[in-house]
């Protein structure tokens, strides 16, 4: 195990994917409907912040890296993707502290749970089965 490998925490085990109570709460603010279109928008832009990133990385722009690990984790936040802000927030912290080199650990793990919490959110958005 390298050194990185070891610094690389994954979210704990019992974070979960989604967080219904923030989901409700925006609902109690902006209506269902809106609500219901934000978590539809969160998973369709996913492939456009996924690539974002991707891109970033590939052309050491250190500058959108940063943009799109920052704009994961907010609006993670605000659709109560628990586990993909919290890995986005490692991601954030170890491009702060040690560049773009700090990345590599967090990469595929944001990724596949970016795709997890944008294939449940589309779910849950399309079936009617948002926690409200």
């Amino acid at each position: 195990m390298t050194a990185s490998e070891g610094d690389h925490q994954h979210p704990p085990p019992g974070s979960p994917l989604l967080d219904p109570r923030v989901l409700r709460e925006l609902a109690e603010d902006v209506g269902a409907p809106a609500a219901a279109s934000f978590a539809r928008e969160f998973a369709g832009m996913w492939p456009r912040r996924r690539t974002a990133l991707a891109r970033a990385l590939a052309h050491d722009d250190a500058d959108g890296a940063m943009e799109a690990v920052l704009s994961m984790r907010v609006s993670s936040a605000m659709v109560g993707a628990r586990r993909l802000e919290e890995l986005a927030a490692q991601l954030e912290t170890s491009l702060r502290t040690r560049g773009l080199a700090g990345a590599a650990p967090f990469v595929d793990d944001v990724e596949h749970c970016g795709e997890q919490t944008a294939h449940a959110l589309s779910t849950q958005s399309d079936s009617g089965h948002l926690p409200w």
